[in-house]
């Protein structure tokens, strides 16, 4: 018997999706950066739309019969996947990240380009203590995921050299 995901857990997946593009779609004229917009609809609103593409594909796969394996082909797929929607995780924080600095300007002088810029990240000790200081409030709403950030990162650094992520065909 083939399970079938949850219609509105899908539903939910995707309004909270749209719910994040629309509100950087409408707001991006109020940004005065030009890289601040760059990161937040040529980066970060990609790969919100990557993660949903992902996400659609890891639950066909993950939603085959019981009684069979899925097949080291499909597995290989799922692990594409896996890999991709972890890297997009990161990679759209660091959007974010990238963002919120050219638009504040929190840490003066850095860009993609110039030294200090493994400073930007929304979890960095030095990111971090500039956004306090500029935006207290904004440094407080992220700190409360700072720890499930650090077991993501310790979990599967994307830019450490290891074994990719794979899904086991079946047992």
């Amino acid at each position: 018997m083939k399970k079938t995901p949850s219609p509105d857990f899908e539903y939910e997946d995707d309004e909270r999706d749209q719910t994040l593009i629309y509100r950087h779609i409408t707001r991006n004229p109020e940004l005065r950066s030009h890289s601040a917009r760059h990161h937040l609809m040529g980066g970060f609103n990609r790969r919100v739309l990557m993660l949903a593409a992902s996400r659609r594909v890891i639950r066909e796969i993950t939603h085959s019969p019981d009684d069979k394996p899925i097949g080291v082909y499909r597995a290989t797929d799922l692990a594409i996947q896996l890999n991709a929607y972890y890297l997009n995780i990161c990679g759209a924080l660091d959007n974010l990240a990238w963002a919120t600095q050219y638009e504040w300007d929190l840490m003066p002088g850095i860009s993609e380009t110039s030294k200090g810029r493994q400073k930007v990240g929304l979890f960095t000790s030095a990111f971090v203590s500039a956004l306090r200081q500029s935006r207290p409030q904004v440094a407080d709403a992220l700190a409360v995921h700072g720890d499930w950030y650090t077991d993501l990162r310790d979990l599967r650094d994307p830019g450490a050299h290891r074994v990719p992520l794979f899904a086991i065909p079946g047992i």
